[in-house]
């Protein structure tokens, strides 16, 4: 059984979505501090020799000459340079696993496109190789770090030895259970199958639909004192008390619920 209310949870669907993948991103992270030195630099090698694939004119791939590529200015206009084969060097050397942080070798290569599109300008050859670089990088990194998450969050059973990993999973399903709910200020009532037309009967009885509408009056600009059940309830965005008798699908658990 659901009492529901008239008014609505202020919870947007983009708030629930975000606490979604900020958790993924948790779980991705975690997992990947917990690999081993040379399993990251090979998922790095690998993504990187993908990268380098589509740039068979070398354009990304050694420092840039500013007198032998002709951009005397180059050096001026950007800041922070950067080349495919420095990422490649840095992973080799394992400076990516000191920092302790994918996001750093994140950063450099999509800083080592970001600086082809800042130098040349739309229309250019290097700048819209730069951009489909980048977006193939994107999807990339996005198919690597969903392997290692749907290996955690797939399992039917946590981790017995990882606390922390197991705590992230479970926050991760509870936020995947709350982003397909409905917010509303109702009440959950769950009953015995048996019991269901004995709590209708009550719910008739007892049940102040006036209470229920609350500022209603406001919003429809009808008033509800005095009105029948029928005449409020035309007046509801659905009905006060909705029962499900036939779902087959099992409730989330009790602590969920509290």
């Amino acid at each position: 059984l659901i009492l529901q209310s008239i008014h609505s949870n202020n919870v947007s669907k983009s708030s629930k979505a975000s606490n979604v993948e900020e958790l993924k991103e948790e779980i991705f992270l975690h997992c990947w501090e917990g690999l081993t030195l040379f399993t990251k630099r090979q998922e790095m090698y690998k993504i990187l020799n993908a990268v380098r694939r589509l740039d068979p004119q070398g354009h990304f791939q050694i420092p840039v000459d500013p007198i032998r590529d002709g951009c005397t200015d180059y050096f001026s206009i950007i800041k922070e340079p950067i080349s495919l084969s420095e990422i490649v060097r840095r992973v080799s050397n394992f400076e990516y696993d000191r920092l302790n942080n994918f996001s750093k070798f994140v950063n450099s290569v999509n800083l080592c496109f970001q600086n082809a599109l800042q130098y040349n300008p739309p229309g250019n050859f290097v700048h819209e190789n730069a951009a489909h670089c980048i977006r193939s990088f994107g999807h990339l990194e996005s198919g690597l770090k969903e392997k290692y998450i749907s290996r955690v969050t797939s399992r039917g059973t946590l981790s017995k030895n990882d606390l922390e990993l197991n705590r992230l999973v479970s926050q991760w399903r509870d936020c995947e259970v709350t982003q397909h709910l409905h917010y509303s200020d109702g009440t959950l009532i769950v009953v015995p199958a048996t019991l269901l037309d004995h709590w209708k009967e009550q719910l008739n009885k007892h049940v102040d639909l006036n209470y229920c509408v609350g500022d209603l009056d406001k919003k429809s600009g009808v008033s509800m004192h005095n009105k029948t059940r029928e005449e409020i309830q035309r007046y509801q965005r659905g009905l006060t008390v909705f029962v499900d008798e036939d779902s087959k699908k099992a409730l989330p658990s009790a602590e969920f619920l509290s």
